[in-house]
């Protein structure tokens, strides 16, 4: 099993890379609905008033690559095939410059109903907190080595760049993350069930809402399901897991299973022969012939061409 969880890991990061930024996303994951009239009020918080149908695993139709290239940063797509991807971010999140007057560019954006430029404004968002947490950590810790002149110096060029976001709570505190999933941008679904922090908050602020917990599992088992319908295999070895573990769904070792079988067939070698191999234990002969059976009609539904 640990064995399974290291190439689970390992593919997650790779859809995930984010060099000196968002260190908080893979903690555990924004609240998955604004009900306050003053958030829906403000144009930089506002969320749609009903989340997702958490009962609908796919998109009502199956989506054209075109319409899921349009939902998604050209520079991110990686093809694995005619019907199948892979989401890569590598490198600065934002481009250098004035953090606040990047976000108040797509602002205007966003408001018309730009994902891609929502989900910008999260990600600026994003860097310039990991940035201030850098910077009230110091630049080295026990155990940590030394940072490097250069690295320092990145660390105050950016901290300088987001000093006037800082001071802008109605961007510091807005949902993004959730508004850019819910208008469509497949990376920010993807972000959206692994950043527990900024969707959930601190561990205090789930303790007092604990109906936002259920709210986000709902919302995070049907963005995985709507994305896993475009081709990603990013989401097909999410789901994999989510079922292996029963956090975000119900444990179910089946459907693990054909999950990873399904995202074998799109790059084979990635989940097998450890990652099938462990999910095959205490199946029975019946159960793995069902899986097999199940990862061809959703390979079948979302990949195949």
């Amino acid at each position: 099993m640990q064995h399974r969880k290291a190439i689970v890991a390992t593919a997650l990061a790779v859809a995930f890379i984010v060099t000196g930024a968002l260190p908080a996303l893979m903690r555990t994951t924004d609240e998955a609905a604004c009900h306050d009239e003053g958030c829906r009020d403000d144009p930089r918080s506002r969320l749609a008033a009903t989340p997702p149908s958490p009962g609908r695993q796919l998109l009502d139709r199956r989506l054209a690559m075109e319409e899921v290239r349009e939902r998604i940063h050209p520079e991110v797509f990686q093809s694995l095939g005619a019907r199948s991807y892979q989401i890569s971010r590598v490198g600065d999140i934002r481009p250098p410059g004035d953090a606040l007057a990047y976000v108040n560019e797509r602002l205007a954006m966003s408001e018309s109903g730009d994902a891609l430029a929502t989900f910008d404004i999260y990600l600026t968002v994003m860097d310039c907190r990991s940035q201030l947490g850098k910077s009230t950590q110091g630049p080295a810790g026990v155990g940590k080595p030394p940072v490097g002149m250069v690295e320092l110096q990145s660390m105050q060029r950016r901290l300088q760049e987001c000093g006037e976001l800082y001071g802008d709570a109605g961007f510091m505190e807005g949902k993004w993350l959730a508004l850019a999933a819910q208008q469509g941008s497949i990376e920010a679904k993807l972000y959206y069930t692994v950043d527990t922090a900024t969707v959930l908050g601190d561990p205090f602020d789930r303790l007092n809402n604990p109906e936002s917990i259920i709210a986000w599992k709902e919302n995070a088992a049907t963005y995985l399901h709507e994305v896993a319908a475009t081709g990603n295999l990013d989401a097909l070895l999410r789901l994999s897991d989510a079922y292996d573990r029963g956090l975000i769904v119900q444990k179910n070792r089946e459907m693990a299973y054909a999950y990873a079988l399904a995202a074998n067939r799109i790059q084979p070698g990635l989940s097998a022969p450890i990652t099938t191999r462990d999910l095959e234990e205490g199946l029975s002969i019946k159960q793995r012939e069902s899986a097999v059976a199940l990862s061809r009609q959703i390979y079948s539904s979302c990949c195949q061409p």
